[in-house]
């Protein structure tokens, strides 16, 4: 099969998710409890006054009280919380973030979580569930992890094809994660890619994962990632399908699956574009089909065609 050589374009501007978004601000009232896998936060009014000391703090706690106690519940653990006078540093940064709407006149509140944390938890229980509110979150979806040898770095050109093994070894399976997540092993949640065009939560417990590590410490992790430009649910972030749920992440029509290669971020490095395509079917698998290039690649295998 000939790949046709494609125009090259200029890399495309992701709009932010669509949806609301819940970043509490330098405002409203804090506590942060620990836990194994991180803290949870609560901030209880947010937008509105902050507590001026410690016994206007015990007068919101005993307010917001329902919703720790129903935290407690689900996480399965007696939490200490405390409140903290000031945002914990870097307090959306990384992490899940729902809207607690109180049916009494207690005040909304927005609760945060590890990522990690959020996955080793099942769906909240339905009481609580009903009165969580779930922003969509800007995501990646990792369709390959590529180990890419620096000896061929200039085979990756407009026109040419990069072989996607995974994909020829069914089942394949990507990694979903929040954009912001910091890269850790085992991150993330496993997504079933069986129909790359409508990619949906794999079967709870799954390895979520794209490849597999490089034995040969002269290669590049690359991952090829598939764009998401409306975000995705914060409910399919943390894994949850509901029975019944068919567990579909996005409804991609073909023109929509432009895909681009990165070279991983490493302890000196940052992360870096490399290419832009597009997948397209071969033989029993996919490739991805460069299209446009992002500067001169440091690394890459590609298959001229």
């Amino acid at each position: 099969m000939r790949v046709q050589p494609g125009l090259s374009r200029p890399r495309p501007t992701v709009p932010p998710p669509r949806g609301p978004r819940f970043l509490a601000n330098d405002t409203g009232t804090w506590f942060e409890a620990s836990c194994a896998l991180g803290s949870v936060r609560v901030c209880a009014g947010p937008g509105g006054e902050t507590a001026g000391h410690a016994a206007e703090a015990a007068l919101v706690m005993g307010c917001i009280e329902p919703l720790l106690a129903a935290l407690e519940d689900w996480i399965g653990a007696e939490l200490d919380w405390r409140w903290v006078e000031a945002p914990p540093h870097g307090a959306g940064a990384a992490r899940a973030s729902a809207r607690w709407r109180a049916a009494a006149q207690a005040p909304q509140c927005i609760v945060s979580w590890p990522w990690a944390l959020l996955r080793t938890l099942g769906a909240p229980p339905p009481a609580l569930a009903a009165q969580l509110e779930w922003p969509l979150s800007a995501a990646v979806l990792v369709l390959a992890r590529l180990q890419l040898g620096r000896d061929e770095l200039g085979l990756l050109e407009p026109g040419g094809a990069v072989l996607l093994p995974p994909s020829m070894r069914p089942p394949w399976q990507g990694v979903l994660l929040a954009a912001d997540e910091p890269p850790q092993p085992h991150a993330g949640v496993a997504v079933d890619l069986s129909v790359p065009g409508r990619p949906r939560l794999a079967a709870r417990g799954a390895q979520a994962m794209a490849g597999a590590p490089a034995a040969d410490p002269s290669c590049i992790e690359c991952e090829l990632r598939l764009e998401l430009p409306l975000g995705v649910d914060g409910q399919r972030l943390a894994g949850w399908c509901r029975e019944g749920d068919t567990g579909d992440i996005a409804q991609l029509a073909e023109p929509a699956m432009r895909v681009s290669l990165w070279r991983c971020a490493t302890p000196d490095r940052p992360e870096q574009g490399l290419a832009d395509g597009r997948l397209m079917p071969w033989g029993d698998g996919w490739a991805f089909a460069l299209e446009s290039m992002e500067s001169s690649p440091q690394a890459g295998v590609a298959q001229k065609v």
